[in-house]
């Protein structure tokens, strides 16, 4: 029987998927592509940053003309996600993002995992420790940045799926996630895995992984 394990950050209200931002609301996690200006990576970073608190909803709200306080590191970081790299035509690779994320957010714990290491095990531990891990999947014709919120594993404890937030796509007021990377039957060749929403089914590889928490008292 498979087990199904979902960031504890994350409730699924009437009001559809939730986290309590910086402001102790809860607010709606998913941002799709019009919400936000700017790339897949930088929705799935503002999703990663909203589900620890670390940022509120009124920070992101492009309606309301957000104005951040560029003389701390949060509003720094907002400034350059929301402001100067509005139009990102290629997207951030994440390398580039978790270099930014170190530079102006020194109270954050950012672990860059890069192409060649065994990424399964490092977003299995991180998911089941509520710690947000944005993925790249990238095969011939994409590269894509997505939000992993949870986990299936089988029998063995074996990962065998990513459930994700996909910012390319909408999401339903019933539904946790809305892309799933099927990771259970590694395929052979460049692309071993199954990137799954309702809209495309692709082979793919994972190129590179960060994670997002706040530093401890002893990584301060």
């Amino acid at each position: 029987m498979a087990n199904i394990f979902i960031n504890n950050n994350l409730r699924l209200s009437r009001l559809g998927l939730q986290v309590k931002d910086s402001d102790n609301h809860w607010t709606k996690l998913h941002c799709q592509q019009g919400r936000l200006d700017g790339a897949c990576v930088v929705y799935s970073v503002v999703m990663a940053l909203l589900s620890i608190g670390y940022i509120s909803n009124n920070d992101i709200d492009v309606s309301e003309d957000p104005n951040p306080d560029k003389r701390t590191g949060k509003g720094k970081l907002l400034s350059r996600l929301l402001d100067e790299r509005g139009l990102v035509r290629d997207g951030y690779y994440l390398r580039s993002m978790s270099m930014l994320l170190r530079e102006l957010c020194s109270d954050l714990n950012i672990r860059y995992h890069k192409k060649g290491e065994y990424f399964l095990p490092i977003i299995k531990e991180s998911t089941k420790n509520n710690i947000p891990v944005i993925i790249r999947v990238d095969n011939n014709e994409m590269g894509h940045g997505i939000f992993v919120v949870g986990i299936e594993c089988d029998n063995n404890d074996n990962i065998s799926k990513l459930f994700c937030l996909d910012p390319g796509f909408g999401i339903s007021d019933t539904a946790y996630w809305n892309c799933v990377i099927d990771v259970s039957r590694k395929n052979s060749g460049t692309f071993p895995y199954w990137y799954i929403t309702s809209d495309i089914k692709s082979k793919v590889e994972i190129s590179s992984i960060i994670s997002i928490s706040y530093k401890t008292g002893e990584e301060m």
